[in-house]
């Protein structure tokens, strides 16, 4: 009985460092925080979970702003022909977290293999995904970060106006809370030191009966 109660402690001390999934809608409650905005930070909490995302705009001029419209999510910058609802000639953002976790998926609108578009997702001092029209959408990163590192997607090939560019939807990341973490790590530390006091204690406690 005492060894099923001790597995039982050990699960749930596993249980206590769980990942939470935020899923980041920039054509919804984001992409309305950011309008208008050069950057900005955003928070989100979710099951005593809290998120932060620091954002920055960047387009030809330099630092320019997010724009949210009923057709897509983008950057508008003063040049002449922008598509201020896209991501076109060369604009990008940077993104970073105050979470460590992994970059799941990231999903676009607009790209089409026809408008010879493409982009990239890099990761600062890590990997960077490349992507055009034929990739399938939404893209899948898994592309682990830690926190505060900085994340950018940019345009790479392509032009300005409504035939270039492509529009930001969503983005999935898996973070792990760093309380639980911290629990984890002390819970768990609990939980080998009563394990080491039980079987100790086993045999004295046998050696007692038998006398």
């Amino acid at each position: 009985m005492k060894k099923r109660t001790l597995v039982f402690l050990v699960s749930a001390l596993a249980f206590t460092a769980h990942a939470e999934i935020f899923i980041l809608d920039f054509e919804g409650d984001l992409g309305t925080f950011l309008d208008g905005k050069s950057g900005d930070t955003y928070t989100t909490s979710q099951n005593g979970t809290t998120l932060e995302i620091t954002l920055a705009a960047y387009g030809t001029t330099g630092i320019d702003g997010f724009n949210l419209t009923g057709t897509g999510f983008g950057i508008n910058n003063s040049e002449s022909g922008d598509d201020t609802d896209a991501f076109d000639d060369s604009e990008y953002m940077t993104l970073s977290f105050n979470l460590a976790g992994t970059f799941q998926t990231l999903e676009l609108d607009r790209m089409t293999g026809g408008d010879g578009d493409a982009g990239s997702l890099e990761f600062f001092d890590g990997s960077t995904t490349d992507f055009s029209g034929s990739f399938s959408d939404p893209l899948s990163i898994d592309e682990a970060f830690s926190k505060d590192q900085i994340i950018t997607l940019r345009q790479t090939v392509g032009g300005s106006g409504t035939t270039w560019g492509f529009g930001l939807e969503e983005i999935t990341v898996d973070v792990v809370p760093e309380p639980a973490v911290v629990s984890f790590i002390g819970l768990t530390g609990l939980g080998l030191l009563i394990a080491r006091r039980f079987l100790r204690g086993e045999p004295g406690k046998a050696r007692g009966v038998g006398q």
